[in-house]
């Protein structure tokens, strides 16, 4: 369960870096 739990969170991260970078590229491209 307890490395079921570091998965999920490292995907999380991911997910959220790979948002950020997209709004960044986004907000570079405007």
């Amino acid at each position: 369960m307890k490395t079921f739990k570091k998965i999920l969170l490292a995907l999380l991260l991911i997910i959220a870096l790979t948002i950020g970078l997209t709004y960044a590229l986004g907000y570079a491209m405007c």
